[in-house]
């Protein structure tokens, strides 16, 4: 996809109290309230910042509603004077900082999106079932599948406003994933956990705040390693020692499952063969894990 993206949200500048914090006294405009951290990164020099007013894009000067004359008196969304340009293009932005006139000139491109928006594009079905506890990346085909019904009932609503807010924000750094505990899969090892129908973010495990499914993964290989071993293994944490005898989970609504490493491994094969999954652990993730553990 080569489209070039808005690397920037704004406000309108209609209020005069806003604008008179701002220290603007222009006649148009908008306030820049997010930036995209990649897209300011890959601009290698000077870029927009968070309370920057934009007057002009390409010249066009802004409305207070992010309007600009397209023929006539017919006005457009500003947007198309950036998503409309061919790859490589420049897009010289005017903006007043600080009361300072400034021009920034840069070439933007796609974004990649806090959260993979397109099957086969920029997502894939990925899993990974740990002692009968499935994770999946959160993208956006998971929340299109089914009815309306069939999704509510699946628990997304417990994490609904979550990830409302998550789909708004831009992606900070590249290869981070949002890791869901989408169901438990009953086994002697989870006995007692029970998943009341309702999706949970995976914040961390044993301590270490996880970046990606392929990051557990590895996580996870080094505790069944270290227990096969009969011993402790080093934490990401500073050098610390860990114990890899317990597997203990920690989610966004601070609930917590705790298990043993041994257990989750020996299960494994009985909870795939109950519920008719293939593998433990899909392509992608095993992939990407394999290539992590190589680095």
């Amino acid at each position: 996809r080569g489209v070039q993206e808005l690397p920037f949200r704004w406000a309108p500048l209609q209020n005069k109290s806003l604008r008179k914090f701002l220290s603007f006294d222009g006649s148009s405009g908008v306030v820049v309230t997010k930036v995209s951290p990649l897209a300011a990164k890959a601009s290698g020099g000077e870029f927009l910042q968070k309370e920057d007013v934009i007057t002009h894009i390409d010249g066009k000067e802004l409305g207070e509603d992010y309007t600009v004359p397209l023929r006539g008196d017919e006005l457009m969304n500003a947007d198309f004077l950036i998503t409309g340009k061919k790859k490589g293009q420049v897009t010289k932005f005017n903006i007043i900082r600080d009361t300072a006139p400034i021009e920034i000139c840069s070439t933007l491109a796609p974004l990649t999106s806090n959260i993979p928006r397109d099957h086969g594009i920029d997502c894939t079905p990925e899993w990974l079932v740990i002692g009968g506890l499935l994770f999946v990346p959160l993208t956006c085909p998971l929340l299109s599948y089914g009815s309306t019904e069939e999704l509510e009932a699946s628990g997304y609503l417990a994490i609904y406003d979550y990830m409302e807010e998550e789909l708004s924000k831009f992606r900070e750094e590249e290869g981070t994933e949002i890791i869901l505990l989408i169901d438990i899969l009953a086994c002697d090892t989870n006995f007692g956990y029970e998943f009341k129908q309702r999706w949970r973010k995976l914040e961390t495990l044993n301590g270490v705040k996880l970046q990606s499914m392929a990051h557990l993964y590895n996580m996870y290989l080094d505790a069944c390693e270290s227990v096969e071993q009969g011993g402790r293994d080093e934490s990401e944490r500073k050098g610390e020692e860990v114990n890899s005898e317990f597997l203990q989970f920690i989610f966004r609504d601070m609930s917590r499952i705790v298990m043993e490493t041994a257990d989750c491994l020996a299960s494994e094969k009985e909870v795939l063969d109950l519920h008719g999954i293939p593998k433990a652990v899909s392509n992608g993730v095993l992939e990407k894990a394999a290539s992590e553990r190589v680095k």
